[in-house]
């Protein structure tokens, strides 16, 4: 029994040098054969990831784990030195190759920052965390969940992983989940990672690690599927969490009468978003109050009036029917998303050829 140990643990040595060396000498062979499809490079990452955990596990097993995660400037592993190569190395690795971590659960890889969050929302606390100790992501924790069921962390899982999988510029990468942030983040005052009050079951206790530096300088969308995510595990409506917020502007009346988010709704928001942007104001600019651009919505079933000549040499003939369809009361009744992009599409090729056109709808 002993020689077969003896023997595994040469294997696991020699496999996690070959692993090291990979990572540090053949980045330019990783690259190459990434740009090839072969998707080496996400496979390096996973490995690399799982080197750190297996380090960090060996040394909790050896020495017990007495230093809070959340705030320690190195995971306290007895192989300090190995644990900051792979670090760099994996690093390196994302900066030459682009590539999120492969593994999502980023526990023992994420350090915050501070005591106290960087920004909030109606649902929300971000705070500035460090990955691998050198790459600036921002986490994210929702407040007051209340929800332990397991459907609402299928949900959460379900919607987190399509995030991970939507490339663009304009979306900002999703880096995983991290669930080791602690208790506490200054004196008695309760980390929001998720409260504990309230029958939270602490497997809910999840921060979710964004990079930083895209949203600087460029419009990132990111969130996806969290409406109803929100709805599940907070056990409140998607329009109370959305109005508190200040988005009844660009809210569907049924989703502001409480209804659940639906895709139909999306298209309604689109279509809100696209005069916001031409005109450079919220829509209902005249409505100065939440309250009244609800009531505008909901009881006067108010939707925008065409602004101003101004704008005609954007806002067509074609583009203002298709908002105006994206505004329907009746939500079934709303062009889908595909459609909406199409007709988009007719316009832009329309618009730079010259052609005078009236109606794309």
């Amino acid at each position: 029994m002993t020689d077969m140990i003896r023997s595994h643990t040469e294997e696991m040595r020699e496999m996690r040098d070959l692993l090291h060396q990979a990572l540090s000498s053949e980045t330019p062979q990783i690259i190459e054969l990434q740009n090839a499809g072969l998707h080496v490079a996400e496979k390096m990452m996973a490995g690399g990831q799982e080197e750190l955990r297996h380090l960090r596990e060996t040394d909790e097993n050896q020495f017990g784990d007495d230093i809070p995660r959340s705030m320690s400037p190195l995971p306290h592993v007895s192989d300090s030195q190995l644990y900051l190569q792979f670090q760099r190395d994996l690093i390196n690795l994302h900066r030459e190759t682009g590539i999120p971590p492969t593994i999502k659960i980023l526990n023992g890889e994420v350090k915050r920052v501070d005591n106290l969050p960087i920004a909030g929302g109606t649902y929300s606390d971000v705070w500035l965390g460090l990955w691998l100790g050198e790459k600036k992501v921002a986490l994210k924790a929702l407040r007051n969940i209340r929800a332990s069921d397991s459907r609402a962390r299928r949900r959460f899982e379900n919607e987190i992983n399509m995030w991970a999988d939507l490339k663009d510029n304009h979306i900002l990468p999703f880096y995983g989940i991290v669930t080791d942030m602690g208790q506490h983040i200054h004196m008695a005052r309760l980390l929001l990672t998720f409260h504990t009050s309230n029958g939270v079951d602490r497997k809910l206790g999840i921060s979710l690690a964004r990079e930083w530096e895209r949203s600087r300088g460029e419009a990132c969308i990111c969130d996806f599927g969290m409406s109803k995510v929100i709805e599940e595990v907070t056990e409140k409506s998607a329009s109370a969490t959305l109005t508190a917020g200040g988005s009844a502007r660009w809210m569907a009346p049924e989703l502001i009468e409480g209804n659940t988010p639906t895709i139909e709704a999306d298209t309604y928001s689109y279509a809100m978003a696209i005069l916001e942007l031409l005109t450079g104001k919220h829509p209902f600019s005249d409505c100065k109050t939440t309250a009244a651009v609800i009531c505008e919505i909901v009881v006067h079933r108010r939707t925008p009036s065409r602004p101003e000549a101004a704008l005609q040499s954007w806002l067509s003939d074609g583009l203002w029917e298709l908002m105006c369809a994206c505004w329907q009361k009746d939500a079934t009744s709303r062009p889908s998303m595909a459609h909406v992009t199409s007709c988009i599409q007719a316009i832009e090729k329309r618009t730079f050829a010259g052609v005078h056109y009236s109606r794309v709808v």
